[in-house]
């Protein structure tokens, strides 16, 4: 019994300090997204500027290279707040508002925004419906970024004069959208890995 005892103490123990390590490792990487946030914000901002003309005429090579500057404080930025956003999961204060929308309006919305993009690697793109509405519970910008990441991933992975297909229906309760492509698709081996962290 003092044995049972000793052990559920020592577990209690790990608990609470595994706890409060998570709850550490939340707040610095918030702090640290703070942090980087601000210059990453600044360097878009005056490339902006001189993309607007604000300091002077600007050359089209120059031009080209201010606009790969503000795409990659772009890309550093989302990889800033997906690693907030991560933290925040971990330590269960990752908060889901959930809102009525109407998933048609929705889906053609995000692909609308990424269309561009797709078209200019060749790829057909369309969006398959079962229901004229589907009304659904769901956090706009979560599932967005949800969707605009597999988007992104169909995109990048097609290959030319490929096709992009979003379809959505409902079975029962739920709604399922589902993302297709026709590119090279994700090997057995990795297809073990993609749930996880980071990958």
């Amino acid at each position: 019994h003092r044995r049972t005892e000793e052990s559920r103490e020592q577990l209690e123990h790990d608990a609470k300090q595994l706890k409060e390590s998570v709850v550490s490792k939340t707040r610095f990487i918030r702090h640290l997204g703070h942090e980087l946030r601000s210059p990453l914000a600044a360097i878009s901002s005056f490339s902006e500027l001189m993309l607007e003309g604000m300091h002077g005429d600007i050359t089209v090579k120059q031009e080209a290279s201010l606009q790969r500057i503000m795409a990659n404080a772009q890309s550093l930025l989302e990889l800033v707040n997906d690693l907030v956003d991560q933290a925040k999961a971990e330590a269960g204060s990752l908060e889901l508002k959930l809102e009525a929308k109407d998933l048609k309006v929705f889906c053609e919305d995000v692909l609308e925004s990424v269309k561009i993009e797709a078209e200019k690697n060749g790829l057909k793109v369309s969006c398959l419906l079962d229901e004229e509405e589907l009304i659904c519970e769901i956090h706009e910008i979560r599932f967005r970024q949800v969707l605009i990441n597999l988007i992104s991933n169909a995109i990048k992975f097609s290959k030319q004069g490929g096709k992009l297909e979003i379809r959505v229906h409902r079975k029962g309760e739920l709604a399922f959208v589902e993302v297709e492509d026709d590119g090279v698709g994700i090997s057995p081996a990795d297809q073990r890995n993609i749930f996880m962290e980071f990958h």
